[in-house]
């Protein structure tokens, strides 16, 4: 069921898009795919269906969400699937709720995402907690060495976000 919901979610996704194309609203959407569902025999070429039935939506503005744990099984081999996204489809990749569970320099190096997204855990305590403030540093810190693109999720207040800004995290 995971892979035919994606598969809806993939096309309700790029259907709105294009919806907003035609009212000459160009927005980017990100969408989460479930680790099954990514290692599925079905998902690329599902993805590809989805893209192709969209033509005017560029496949730069969609951005697929794979949570950090979903590396957890076939590292080469998930890897390979987010290359193929990349570079064949032109989609971006996020690994999302970075740094809960399972983080891994491993992850940072071998799995290409563009986007490192950092759990909102460590955002809502920023202020507060020295320790989510080190973590937070140093998640920037590892994108930027590895030239990947860094977000912080759940910033809820000015002060958050400017303490993020002057961290280095403009998103």
């Amino acid at each position: 069921l995971e892979i035919q919901i994606g598969g809806w979610v993939m096309n309700e996704a790029l259907s709105q898009m294009e919806e907003w194309l035609q009212h000459d609203l160009d927005l980017e959407v990100s969408i989460n795919i479930s680790s099954h569902h990514l290692q599925s025999s079905s998902f690329f070429d599902q993805l590809n269906e989805a893209l192709d039935h969209y033509p005017s939506v560029n496949s730069q503005h969609l951005q697929l969400e794979i949570l950090e744990s979903s590396a957890l099984g076939d590292l080469a081999a998930i890897s390979g699937i987010i290359k193929s996204c990349q570079n064949v489809l032109g989609v971006n990749v996020a690994l999302d709720d970075f740094g809960t569970g399972y983080s891994s320099l491993t992850h940072m190096k071998s799995l290409s995402a563009n986007t490192i997204k950092i759990d909102q855990t460590f955002v809502r305590d920023l202020l507060d907690d020295p320790d989510d403030y080190s973590i937070i540093e140093g998640i920037i810190g590892l994108a930027k060495a590895f030239n990947r693109e860094v977000i912080a999720e759940g910033v809820e207040t000015d002060a958050h976000g400017l303490i993020l800004l002057i961290m280095g995290c403009d998103e």
